[in-house]
């Protein structure tokens, strides 16, 4: 990223990393609050393909965290240095999921990696290194295959971007754009229905093109804007309509269902209350999903009024009639 222009039509202008480094601060300023978020390095010091967890996996919380401060300067702080360690890159993001201690409160919090790429791997599971043509067809798929198994495994998915770059063959057989849509095939997260297909590698493009299922970019004329609104999009979509109630605190009794509400609050300090559906449609307010009432499910529109804003958050509440709740305003 370091050697390649954001933009191909002016060879002059800023490299992918520059406009990474400065993109990424507003990424993470536009994510939810509760969203619970760390930074990953992967590559320190070059030729070593060690990882490095620069800032841990923990709640982001409001504008100004220390948080969100440590994402944002540590970014700018470290630049590439070569090679393309795609799934070794992978295999250390994941072991850090897998042995995440969470956050109180995000103990049933669902896991994702977000792996935003713009070149062929150049470098075997074994971290030996290839600089043209990238990793062989066998290898790729065997990485492909070993994320899908140990994924699916961990009930980790991997997101999958590709940005500018990312449909240059660079001496490879195959459509390098066909195997990140396997990835993103193999990690859970492609287009509903969507079915990849390979175009046909030329020298430094596809052409034609195939069908795609992962976030393709790489033809992104403002790399900027299209990272930005690639990463909020993922946002949005895992943010769930389904809620897992956890167990009572050890020696307390079993939660009554009677007494559960669903607080809504805007992310500018105003709340209101969520009432439980019982009208059978499911259109607003919430209901439980299952027949043990362990789970339950923000209706259509109300579910789509919360992902429509990102500072949304919501809590749980147990034990309290819904008219015993104090409320903020």
């Amino acid at each position: 990223m370091m050697s390649d222009p954001a933009d191909p039509a002016n060879p002059t202008g800023p490299n992918k990393w520059s406009v990474m480094a400065q993109t990424m601060p507003d990424v993470f300023d536009s994510l939810p609050d509760g969203f619970a978020v760390g930074e990953m390095l992967y590559n320190l010091p070059s030729g070593t393909y060690a990882g490095k967890q620069a800032v841990p996996i923990a709640p982001l919380g409001a504008p100004g965290t220390a948080q969100r401060t440590s994402i944002d300067s540590s970014i700018n702080i470290y630049t590439p240095n070569g090679y393309t360690p795609t799934y070794n890159a992978w295999e250390f993001g994941m072991s850090q999921l897998v042995n995440l201690t969470p956050a109180t409160g995000y103990e049933l919090s669902p896991k994702y990696i977000v792996l935003i790429t713009d070149g062929v791997p150049t470098v075997y599971r074994d971290g030996r290194t290839i600089y043209a043509n990238g990793i062989s067809q066998a290898e790729y798929d065997w990485q492909i295959s070993s994320i899908q198994a140990n994924g699916a495994a961990a009930g980790i998915k991997t997101f999958v971007i590709g940005v500018v770059g990312s449909d240059n063959p660079q001496g490879a057989p195959y459509d390098p754009l066909y195997m990140l849509s396997k990835l993103a095939v193999a990690g859970g997260t492609s287009a509903s229905g969507c079915v990849p297909s390979s175009g046909v590698p030329q020298e430094s493009s596809v052409n034609p093109r195939g069908t795609y299922c992962h976030l393709d970019l790489s033809q992104a004329l403002d790399l900027s804007t299209a990272i930005k609104q690639a990463v909020i999009g993922i946002a949005k979509t895992i943010m769930s309509c389904d809620y897992a109630i956890p167990p009572p605190p050890t020696g307390l009794g079993p939660i009554d269902p009677a007494k559960t509400a669903v607080v809504y609050n805007d992310g500018a300090g105003r709340y209101s209350l969520i009432l439980q559906n019982t009208s059978g449609t499911c259109d607003t307010g919430w209901v439980f999903s299952d027949s043990t009432k362990s789970k339950l499910h923000l209706c259509g529109l109300t579910c789509d009024a919360v992902h429509a804003n990102a500072k949304a958050t919501l809590n749980l509440v147990f034990g309290c009639a819904t008219s015993s709740i104090p409320l903020g305003n």
